[in-house]
């Protein structure tokens, strides 16, 4: 049997073809997606290892429980000191890893996808064998086209491992054009967004009944272009902008001078793995531990000690995430953030966090021109995916940039998924 894979940055999805169209599976407590985390429990042996050795690593490779989607979360968030969670692990397949970091982000992908097949083999009278799984036009990281093709060794190991017997992988954007050339009955030139949880990618391609049944597209593809940057981004941005002032970031010293801005950052960047590995080294604690010796009485630098000695950046991301779904459906969301300190909150508004994600929506608008530059033409219409799309600053983006086009608003989770499905369809089917 064949299926169709959107192992994404912030969520997953498989689907099937069944009655001439694509149909996502249930995944995780009824819904067609399931949230790409994972938590591994310490076992109790685990817990009497040294702080060295509590690993990671260890940790999955070993017999711990291993919980995915929303119960990782929940579970997590409940109990982050008797665990490992890990979230969004396609966002550090394109890093400078090194090999055992690599080994094990493969096994955490390879946990995943083994989840995601059981999960849909239970609705499925055979198992699936035959898989099209996407992949961005650039995965995140500093390396180019070798992180690249590291990123597809990992997905392309991982998913053998899982049982997968015959894998391909169709871009991503492309795959959002073949879900919306399905319900197309003229011939047009689309400009395929794609805004993802770790990437945005576009691609400006031939669609429409003249193309539908054709299993090499390379000639309808006019241009494309992507880079490292999502959802997941536009959380690390708003949390270092409007929560890190809750920490302490902007305040002076007592010596006059500003706090460190890095050290802020390196808290809530939690898509870089060097970030992480300096916010939560020694090193920082001993910085940390300087910086309060030389704070003001009326200081917040505490609350940061608070996230290093807790290992909070999760937190502070999820507090993100949170902040900016609300802020898809109303102009003014509250923040509570008990788990840093009893009835801590905050407010953040839509304009606050246009303001936070400026870097971020000039890059879309700017990957969008290349595409149209790479094609030496205009689209007809704007085919807009991507769960970061529904947010209404990013919609207003994108129209205040392209006035006068047609766009059109797809599946915002479900497209790629639904189109890789197609794909798998046509070249499997």
């Amino acid at each position: 049997m064949y299926a169709g894979l959107d192992f994404g940055t912030s969520n997953s999805a498989i689907g099937i073809w069944k009655e001439n169209e694509p149909v996502l599976l249930t995944l995780d407590n009824g819904s067609r997606f399931i949230s790409s985390t994972v938590y591994v429990t310490k076992s109790e042996q685990f817990h009497d290892l040294r702080p060295a050795e509590q690993t990671l690593a260890r940790a999955i490779a070993g017999n711990s429980e291993k919980v995915f989607g929303k119960d990782a979360i929940s579970q997590f968030l409940a109990a982050p000191d008797e665990g490992f969670f890990i979230k969004s692990p396609k966002s550090f397949l394109g890093a400078r890893l090194k090999p055992q970091q690599l080994a094990t982000y493969e096994r955490i992908v390879y946990l995943m996808m083994s989840n995601i097949k059981r999960l849909a083999e239970t609705q499925l009278p055979q198992p699936i064998e035959q898989i099209v799984i996407g992949k961005p036009v650039k995965f995140h990281g500093t390396q180019g086209e070798q992180g690249n093709q590291q990123a597809l060794g990992v997905l392309t190991r991982a998913a053998t491992e899982a049982g997968f017997k015959d894998i391909e992988f169709q871009f991503e954007p492309i795959a959002a054009a073949l879900d919306y050339e399905r319900t197309l009955s003229e011939n047009l030139t689309a400009l395929i967004v794609d805004i993802g949880g770790g990437t945005t990618d576009c691609s400006m391609i031939k669609v429409g009944p003249a193309y539908r049944e054709q299993t090499d597209r390379s000639a309808s593809i006019l241009g494309y272009s992507g880079d490292r940057i999502g959802g997941l981004d536009l959380d690390i941005r708003l949390a270092y902008r409007q929560l890190t002032p809750l920490l302490g970031k902007d305040e002076l010293l007592k010596t006059g001078l500003p706090t460190p801005a890095m050290l802020f950052w390196n808290a809530v960047c939690i898509n870089n793995v060097d970030a992480q590995t300096t916010f939560y080294s020694a090193a920082t604690g001993r910085d940390l531990e300087k910086l309060l010796r030389d704070a003001t009485t009326d200081s917040l630098l505490d609350r940061l000690q608070v996230v290093y000695e807790e290992m909070l950046s999760y937190h502070l991301s999820q507090s993100a995430e949170g902040a900016k779904i609300a802020l898809s459906s109303v102009e003014n969301t509250e923040i509570q953030m008990d788990y840093l300190e009893r009835g801590l909150t905050t407010n953040i508004d839509r304009e606050q966090f246009k303001e936070s994600i400026d870097q971020e929506l000039t890059k879309f608008i700017s990957l969008m021109k290349e595409v149209e530059t790479q094609a030496q033409v205009l689209p007809d219409v704007i085919y807009v995916t991507g769960g970061t799309a529904r947010s209404p600053v990013v919609d207003a983006c994108i129209r205040n940039a392209y006035p006068d086009a047609r766009i059109v608003f797809g599946d915002l989770f479900g497209s790629v998924g639904a189109g890789l499905t197609t794909w798998a369809h046509r070249i499997f089917g």
